[in-house]
């Protein structure tokens, strides 16, 4: 269930339900590892998560031309697998558009 991914073209489109769950416990201002365990209880997983930071951060890939990716729906959508990944710091990308030139 948490691998669910949604398709079709609306808002949620590409999104994963997991990391749209983990969205909104960051909204109501829980720790990663705390909203992780929140989730592990409320669907009784018996499975141990470390986050990858406790810090906001963004997912970004080079592509192959050199250009900065950020969001791992836009991530997902290269048509060839990226050069690099890596995390950044939250908002390091142009706002809202998800590629960085």
């Amino acid at each position: 269930m948490f691998e669910y991914r949604f398709g079709g073209n609306g808002e949620l489109s590409g999104h994963n339900l997991g990391n749209l769950m983990l969205k909104a416990l960051d909204h109501l201002s829980v720790r990663p590892l705390e909203a992780i365990n929140l989730i592990r209880n409320l669907l009784k997983v018996d499975a141990q998560l470390i986050p990858m930071s406790e810090l906001p951060v963004d997912l970004m890939a080079i592509d192959e031309h050199g250009h900065e990716i950020y969001g791992e729906v836009n991530i997902d959508q290269l048509a060839t697998p990226p050069q690099e990944l890596m995390l950044t710091p939250k908002g390091a990308g142009d706002a809202g558009s998800g590629t960085g030139h």
